[in-house]
């Protein structure tokens, strides 16, 4: 992008705009000549610099003199831009604070906020900007720069664009495209251009900074950015990130405050419970992001930079307020405050929630917002008739929640005007938790087809509306997926639905599904319909495109399908799902009415079935032998009377041969009568088999592989899990070699035998298998295998053989194998990365003899409750020898001799997080410290260790006779008591309060931390705690 287009687009077309404004000279208005006068030099001298803007941008390349005059000239425009900003602010402050004044002493307060002028500091730089724009002006006709004509200027401008596809950064709307530019374009960090914490030039210039977030951000990354006085953007990147990374507190208390000229601040994506008040000392900012974080309340003082109606570069804006459970809230404080955060009409997103105003102001929905392309109302519970949104030109997504004084939705909505189209550019509209809504009356009097309301609306949802009946608009000619939830009394659907691709009806009545034309509709999903006895077959003919269907808890459907219905017009059917049927008959009617016994035939018929799903159908006894051969995927789960699968399904499907069956993935769980599986073989084409908790199910009749000869090389079974079957004699066949996956788990076998050459397999999952003692005398000729895990295997001694020449083995867990001994002879395998051995108390090896200290990749490791160590007083060794320096993760858990972190943890150089929980006899932390890389440090259920902590000035020191230990590199730091979490890396404390499973988790936060005893409760179901927060 040329230099020229990012100056004068970005930074001086802006300028004249904002010099030209009202609010400003209002602002002024005691010394409004003499502003006047010095503004006028600012637009001439600005207008002089313009017109050489190009000749300076192709002189520079060979002209240092020329590039140093345009790096200067950048310096100065963002400086203007930052003073005339601050008079905005202290504008805006004023007025601000004059109107709360006036509303707490009367009509009468004289405003004299105004009166105020910009003062003598204000003047003082306004002159200095003059100053140096008249150097500027001179120090361009000593370089004997050109000037181009205003009209040849614009004419080169309009032929040129900053970019073809804008990425979606936000914060000042020139701004933002030089940003992305620049964050683009990469190179050098000095003189304003981009800066990455991997650089490491001089910094006083930088303007913008954008890095890669760490899982554990320090502070020591930080250290670089304390001289950047010019910083604009603190951008971590991706933007848009889960909150499972952590920043040092020291970031935001200390660094962050100090960067004044900042303007666009990201903080999304950290792992963050409170804004520093001093968040206010950020006059420039225009862009702040704080979602996917755990911030729950925002400082007041944040007020101080909310001067939205002249941020013509803000284009997302939420506003939330604060629960008021006591009902205290003023409704016309709550308009006052809403209209005083009145946004400028570029915005492109808004939300507001919980609200406590009773009417919205009349700037919502006003049709001078073009930008308005989303709109969410949530929570606003005093509100009593929607606003008029239906003018907004460009409103493209709208979602209306939880409002209860609303009862009926009617022309208003719509807005002003008879015969001018409404919401001519939705596509979304959302509306949920309308507890007392009982009409919309859709029309503002005209024929709605010919007013056209909604002409593009692509899809509606409508839910939890228990009040709601009459009918829907009529005429939706363009939505594609209609979604109608927990609305009984509504009866009817609208009665135009040409493009209508998929509808979903839950917790409605039976009525809203008769008489209906849906032409284009390929996916239903019927749920919860009071009075549904089934599917009428005028209903089912009409659905000539279907290609998914789901039904689900209707509780008084006795059938799916009348008797006679004709099934070819389902043809196209791909997907059926049948769901919690206490009471099914049949899919189809059937003359005498009883308990299902099997379900009848009709289904060869769907033609292009590829996926059937039965679950929680009690009475089903059988399946007939008529299942489409295009089957690939069955499952059927919670089938209690089920006591067989169809005979003849896997040598013959509808008359087919089994090569000619699609069938890839069978599934069969929780199906206790169910006392074996087809008697054939099943198809070769077969790719996933999972029979799961058939308690009863005795043979397999050598379905599940084969006996021998070229079955066994033919088969594709690639993942297999056996769980749960009690009464199957194991091992009684062999397992095919195709596998890559197999699951063995509460299984009654003494011996693994048939886990031999496996070579395809990739993960081995045992669990549960009490009577298991050995593996193979040979071990596991599993050469590709990459996870292994073993759990509750409790007469299990020895791990399996020869484990050093798993070489392809990345992780290995072992749980509550409480009767093992030894690990493996010749040791782990070399590759691991991943470590876990849990509750294994049992084990007679040294530690030393694991041969950990040779594992050169492992990065995580867990030891919990398991021999040695739990005997041992001091871990690991002092000389660092124990455990491989490649640690990045290490997780001590449940060592009840423990005494003593020793200093050997200061030789895991690459060591991250350190977890130590449940050490009651723990009281000695490392005197040196811990390694500099340590980014999280958690302890909990340590009492002894708690004793010799304290907290002073955001830090965590520990105290020992000799010496105290401060950790101030630590972004995440815990101390947890029974029960208790605190955070204890910076005030305010996050304290989540852990109960039983069965028990929510509370949060709460506290603005200071005093050492005093604080007692925090939650929920019903939780008991105050007590606790000393350190």
């Amino acid at each position: 992008m040329a230099v020229v287009e990012a100056i004068t687009s970005a930074i001086l077309q802006p300028l004249f705009e904002k010099l030209a404004s009202a609010s400003f000279l209002k602002f002024a208005s005691k010394k409004e000549k003499e502003i006047d006068s010095e503004l006028k030099k600012w637009e001439l001298r600005l207008l002089e610099i313009r017109a050489v803007l190009t000749d300076a941008e192709e002189k520079q390349i060979t002209n240092q003199a020329v590039k140093l005059w345009l790096n200067n000239l950048r310096d100065l425009a963002y400086d203007v831009q930052d003073v005339l900003e601050e008079f905005e602010n202290e504008s805006w402050s004023q007025t601000y604070s004059y109107k709360r004044r006036k509303s707490k002493l009367g009509k009468n307060l004289v405003p004299t906020c105004f009166s105020a002028g910009i003062g003598k500091m204000g003047w003082s730089k306004l002159e200095g900007i003059t100053s140096r724009l008249q150097e500027i002006v001179a120090e361009k006709d000593l370089l004997d720069l050109s000037e181009w004509s205003l009209s040849r200027f614009n004419e080169r401008l309009s032929t040129t664009s900053l970019m073809e596809e804008k990425p979606r950064v936000y914060g000042r709307g020139k701004d933002k495209e030089v940003l992305v530019e620049l964050l683009m374009r990469g190179g050098e960090a000095a003189n304003g251009s981009p800066f990455s914490l991997e650089d490491s030039p001089s910094h006083a210039k930088v303007r913008h900074s954008s890095f890669t977030r760490h899982r554990y951000d320090i502070s020591q990354r930080f250290e670089v950015f304390y001289e950047m006085k010019s910083l604009r953007t603190f951008l971590p990147l991706p933007i848009f990130s889960p909150p499972h990374n952590h920043l040092t507190s020291k970031v935001l208390h200390d660094l962050v405050p100090n960067l004044k000229r900042l303007a666009v601040l990201s903080l999304a994506g950290y792992c963050l419970v409170e804004l520093p008040s001093s968040i206010c000392a950020l006059k420039h900012l225009r862009y702040l992001n704080l979602s996917c974080t755990e911030i729950e309340v925002l400082p007041e003082s944040l007020c101080e930079l909310a001067i939205l109606k002249e941020k013509r570069g803000l284009s997302e804006l939420s506003l939330e307020w604060i629960h008021n459970v006591n009902g205290f809230q003023s409704e016309a404080m709550e308009l006052q405050l809403l209209n005083l955060l009145e946004p400028h009409q570029t915005l492109q997103k808004l939300s507001i929630m919980s609200y406590g105003g009773t009417t919205f102001p009349s700037w919502l929905g006003d049709h001078s917002f073009t930008n308005m392309v989303c709109l969410q109302l949530r929570g606003c519970h005093k509100v009593t008739s929607l606003p008029s949104l239906g003018q907004l030109p460009l409103l493209r997504d709208l979602s209306i929640k939880g409002m209860d004084k609303v009862t009926t939705v009617g022309a208003e909505f719509l807005g002003v005007g008879s015969s001018v189209k409404a919401f001519p550019s939705l596509e979304g509209l959302i509306i949920e938790d309308m507890l007392n809504w009982k009409q919309w009356s859709w029309s503002n009097g005209f024929n709605q087809e010919e007013v056209g309301e909604f002409p593009y609306l692509r899809e509606l949802t409508i839910i939890n509306c228990p009040m709601l009946a009459g009918k829907l608009p009529s005429h939706l000619p363009s939505v594609k997926k209609l979604s109608i939830c927990n609305c009984p009394q509504l009866v009817a659907l609208p009665e135009i639905l040409p493009c209508l691709c998929e509808l979903i009806v839950e917790g409605c009545n039976e009525a809203i599904l008769n008489h209906m034309s849906l032409p284009s509709l390929t996916t239903l999903k019927v749920g919860s319909i009071t009075g549904l006895d089934c599917l009428h077959s005028g209903f089912l003919q009409a659905l000539v495109a279907l290609q998914d269907l789901e039904i689900e808890n209707c509780n008084d459907l006795m059938y799916l399908w009348q008797d006679g219905t004709d099934l070819h017009e389902l043809a196209s059917m791909k997907h059926l799902e049948i769901k919690k049927f206490e009471q099914l008959v049949s899919l189809a009617e059937l003359e005498k009415f009883g308990d299902l016994e099997q379900l009848p035939s009709g289904l060869q018929f769907l033609g292009s079935l590829r996926n059937l799903k039965v679950d929680h159908c009690p009475k089903l006894v059988s399946f007939p032998g008529g299942l489409p051969y295009t089957l690939q995927r069955l499952e059927i789960s919670r089938c209690d009377s089920l006591k067989s699968l169809p005979d003849g399904m896997v040598i013959t499907m509808n008359g087919c041969k089994s090569s000619q069956c699609l069938l890839e993935e069978l599934l069969i769980s929780w199906c206790p009568s169910l006392k074996s599986i087809p008697r054939g073989m099943l198809p070769i084409t077969l790719k996933s088999l999972a029979i799961s908790w058939c308690k009863n199910l005795e043979y397999l009749h050598g379905g599940i592989v084969y006996d021998g000869g070229d079955r066994r090389e033919l088969s594709r079974l690639e993942h297999l899990t056996i769980e749960g079957l009690p009464l199957l004699p194991f091992p009684a066949f062999e397992f095919p070699g195709s596998l890559k996956t197999l699951e063995i788990g509460y299984c009654t076998t003494q011996s693994l035998e048939s886990l031999c050459d496996l070579s395809h397999l990739t993960e081995l999952e045992i669990s549960g298998c009490s009577m298991l003692e050995s593996f193979p005398e040979m071990g596991l000729i599993t050469p590709n295998l990459i996870s292994l895990s073993i759990w509750k295997c409790e007469n299990l001694r020895s791990l399996p053989d020869h484990m050093d020449c798993l070489v392809s083995l990345q992780e290995l867990s072992v749980y509550h194998c409480h009767s093992l001994v030894s690990f493996s002879k010749g040791g782990l395998p070399p590759n691991l990365i991943e470590l876990e051995i849990h509750y294994c108390e049992n084990v007679t090896e040294s530690m030393l003899d694991w041969g950990l200290y040779t594992l050169i990749f492992l990065k995580r490791l867990v030891i919990e409750c398991t021999s040695p160590c739990t005997n041992m007083v001091s871990f690991p060794d002092d000389e660092g020898q124990l455990l491989p320096t490649s640690l990045t993760s290490l997780y001590i858990l449940s060592l009840k001799g423990l005494k003593s972190i020793s200093k050997g943890l200061k030789r895991l150089m690459s060591l991250e997080i350190l977890m130590i929980s449940d050490c009651p006899k723990l009281c000695f932390l490392p005197k040196k410290g811990f390694p500099a890389t340590l980014g999280s440090l958690h302890i909990e259920f340590c009492p002894l260790l708690k004793k010799q902590c304290s907290r002073k000035n955001g830090r965590l020191n520990y105290l020992n006779e000799e010496n105290g230990v401060s950790i101030t590199q630590i972004t995440s730091a815990v101390l947890l008591k029974q029960g208790v979490h605190v955070a204890i890396d910076r005030v305010p404390v996050e304290v989540e309060i852990h109960g039983s499973h069965s028990c929510p988790i509370a949060c709460f936060t506290k603005d200071e931390v005093n050492g005093e005893t604080v007692q925090y409760g939650g929920g019903e179901e939780m008991l105050p705690i007590a606790f000393e927060v350190v």
